[in-house]
């Protein structure tokens, strides 16, 4: 045991660094990008692990490689976790001897046992410390194959080497476990005051759950009712120029977009917000939407004649979509809210931000051709442009 005491003194070092990166990654990252990332950190750290291991006999090592392995099953996810398996099952058969067999059935075992305590554990608010003993418990049974080594092999391992390393595992897997048990809380109470809180505290733009609970409200309050439309405003290459600017000044960005649309709204529609593909929504009122014409060329010349003032003098000019969606009774209100949520297309009539172009003619009950698709890559150009733009005037 105290041979295997430096291993498990480097293993809980690089666990602490996983699980703060386990925080920033799933925080900053979307889903599948984060297990990603994590599941080749994770494979990494298993992959250092057997760098230097305690080599029992010729051809079988003993390590602590099973400890990432089966906190990427339990925290990771199945991709993150696919991975990391991946990866270290790649390092030992490339390494080989006589126990190349055993160690990657332990491996599946550990990330197996892993990933079912994960599925067991779900729908619990918040795991306490008897759990993650049970998960230390869980993988401890990689060692059972062991039997899977030379007779002479397992003998030696389990009279000599099983119980020092069932109580590291016991040791290290359950104060490992806290440390990310403590980062996915950290991420569940930011996400339960992002929904709590109905705005944004930069952009002040409402969250589309606030909009849609007060837009149903009032249609539903109102015989007439009062919302007719919707408006979308879609700004051109969103996710490059957010990538170009950061997040902190976009969101600067997006509150001074929404002063501008500030004198479409009436006081007693709902606030502008921000839906999940960037896009801004606004309602409209009958006479707005009777009147669509004029209100999208007004809109557009305050979104667009005059440069917006960013941070250090920067002066940036940005290009707008605009979308009109009528919704002349409750239900149909309802959907195109559902499809704005759920980043559905919905066929509407585009107004683009500059020379103003002629309306398709409308066929059907309420719908119209779809709008040409535009071209990813020019967006991501027209972002990149503008920001050196703003650094050029400033």
């Amino acid at each position: 045991m105290l041979l295997l005491l430096p291993q498990f003194i480097a293993s809980l070092a690089l666990v602490v660094f996983l699980s703060s990166l386990y925080g920033v990654a799933r925080a900053h990252l979307r889903t599948t990008r984060a297990q990603t990332l994590l599941g080749l950190s994770f494979g990494i750290v298993a992959m250092l692990q057997m760098s230097a291991p305690l080599e029992l006999m010729e051809g079988v090592i003993l390590d602590m490689r099973n400890v990432p392995i089966a906190l990427a099953g339990a925290f990771l996810g199945w991709r993150g976790a696919l991975l990391c398996l991946s990866m270290a099952v790649m390092t030992r058969i490339s390494i080989g001897g006589a126990g190349m067999i055993s160690g990657v059935a332990g491996m599946m075992v550990s990330c197996t046992a892993g990933y079912l305590w994960s599925r067991a554990t779900l729908t619990v608010q918040k795991r306490s410390l008897r759990q993650f003993a049970v998960l230390g418990l869980a993988v401890s049974s990689h060692m059972l194959t062991a039997i899977l080594l030379p007779w002479e092999a397992c003998i030696a391992f389990f009279s000599g080497a099983a119980l020092p390393m069932m109580a590291l595992n016991l040791a290290s897997i359950p104060l490992a476990a806290a440390f990310f048990e403590r980062e996915r809380m950290h991420m569940i109470s930011e996400a339960q005051r992002a929904t709590d809180d109905p705005f944004d505290e930069v952009s002040g733009l409402a969250r589309l759950g606030h909009f849609r609970r007060e837009a149903m409200a009032l249609a539903r309050s109102d015989s007439n009712g009062r919302i007719a439309g919707l408006m979308a405003v879609e700004i051109h290459g969103a996710r490059a120029l957010k990538r170009e600017l950061g997040a902190a000044t976009y969101a600067q960005l997006l509150g001074a977009i929404r002063l501008r649309l500030a004198p479409f709204l009436l006081p007693d529609m709902p606030p502008a917000a921000l839906a999940e593909d960037g896009r801004l929504i606004l309602p409209l009122e009958f006479r707005q939407v009777a009147e669509r014409d004029d209100v999208e060329t007004q809109m557009r010349r305050i979104l667009s004649d005059m440069a917006y003032q960013m941070e250090n003098a920067a002066i940036l000019r940005v290009g707008f979509t605009l979308r009109a969606f009528p919704a002349p009774t409750v239900q149909d209100l309802e959907q195109v809210l559902d499809d704005i949520a759920l980043c559905r297309p919905i066929t509407a009539e585009p107004e683009e931000v500059g020379p103003k172009t002629p309306r398709t003619k409308r066929r059907g009950r309420g719908t119209s051709l779809p709008p040409a698709r535009r071209n990813v890559r020019h967006d991501r150009l027209f972002a990149a442009a503008n920001v050196l733009l703003a650094t050029k005037d400033s």
